[in-house]
């Protein structure tokens, strides 16, 4: 809309787009007050007019009720027309900024949507980085306890490569951690000649623990009795096989040598012979009968029953009745 009022708010002149915003035909408008047009909107305008009949340009927004009822949006802005260097009146621009609000409401909506969305997705940064921190700290506290564990421990993927080692497995085998990764446990003998090859085996088609002793000559050279244990487990979709170790080399050759020691002993046992019970003697020769009804001398006798042995001599009183001549010349207690 455009107009022109002068000093007194008297309309001189005004467009066809009245009509359209306030149903009134320019031809009517002239000569009217503004108060007539605005209506109760001219309370709301007229400092505005006041300020622009001041010679200050005025430019402001304001809601205007249209004839059928809805309501419509403008930015009016108050041009002062100066003549002779007196204000004689202002022009009235109105334009319709309907649209404008509604697409700023639109933005404004959406603004409030996508703020709410970047603050729930700053949230679920944060959240996301607070997990990998917490993760980070707990993969370096099991990476940690891996390294340090006294279980030598081991992991291989599905195709038998190594893919982890700790130390105490390093310390086991002779290895460094690096030559234990470039294993895959299908290419080494020592693995098959030992019998752990066949445990990995078990383990994985049984999907059970295996546990067993095992003698070991490791690829590095170096020989030890080890309890390991086998247990396969699934990283995704692939199945792994872990390795625990423990060396036992003291304990199994301790075992080896109370062992022996016992063999021994039962050994010797099996050839002690005792006598026992009552044995039938002579009381004049002194002669033993055996279970068969001989009767043999106590020297035969006992020898054919243990592992005495007997070497002959003379006692002092059977030396007296004797030989007497010869009794005094022994040593006393002989």
């Amino acid at each position: 809309m455009v107009a022109y009022w002068d000093k007194d708010k008297i309309c001189r002149y005004a467009n066809s787009a009245y009509l359209a915003w306030f149903g009134r035909k320019p031809e009517e408008l002239i000569g009217t007050h503004i108060r007539d047009l605005l209506g109760p909107l001219y309370a709301k305008n007229l400092p505005y007019m006041e300020r622009a009949l001041s010679d200050e340009i005025q430019v402001f927004e304001r809601a205007i009720l249209r004839p059928d009822g809805t309501t419509r949006h403008s930015l009016a802005t108050y041009l002062p027309h100066i003549a002779d260097g007196v204000v004689q009146g202002f022009v009235a621009h109105v334009a319709d900024v309907t649209r404008m609000k509604e697409y700023e409401a639109l933005i404004e909506s959406q603004s409030r949507v996508l703020a709410s969305m970047n603050k729930k997705l700053q949230d679920e940064i944060s959240a996301h980085i607070a997990a990998r921190a917490e993760l980070a700290a707990s993969t370096m506290l099991v990476n940690a306890i891996y390294d340090n564990a006294p279980t030598a421990m081991v992991t291989y993927d599905s195709t038998g490569q190594c893919t982890s080692a700790n130390v105490a497995a390093s310390k086991l085998t002779g290895a460094t951690v690096p030559e234990l990764l470039q294993q895959n446990y299908h290419q080494l003998d020592s693995w098959k000649v030992s019998g752990i090859y066949a445990m990995a085996q078990t383990a994985l088609e049984t999907g059970e623990p295996v546990m067993r002793d095992i003698f070991m000559r490791s690829t590095f050279g170096r020989e030890f009795w080890m309890r390991a244990v086998f247990s396969a487990f699934e990283s995704g979709s692939e199945k792994r096989l872990l390795l625990m170790a423990e060396e036992i080399t003291d304990r199994k050759n301790a075992e080896i040598e109370r062992e022996h020691l016992i063999g021994e002993l039962r050994t010797a046992l099996d050839n002690i012979k005792t006598l026992e019970g009552i044995l039938p003697i002579c009381t004049s020769c002194k002669k033993i009968r055996d279970t068969e009804g001989l009767w043999s001398s106590v020297e035969r006798y006992v020898s054919s029953r243990s592992n005495a042995e007997f070497s002959h001599g003379i006692c002092p009183d059977c030396m007296k009745k004797l030989y007497p001549q010869y009794a005094d010349r022994l040593p006393k207690g002989r």
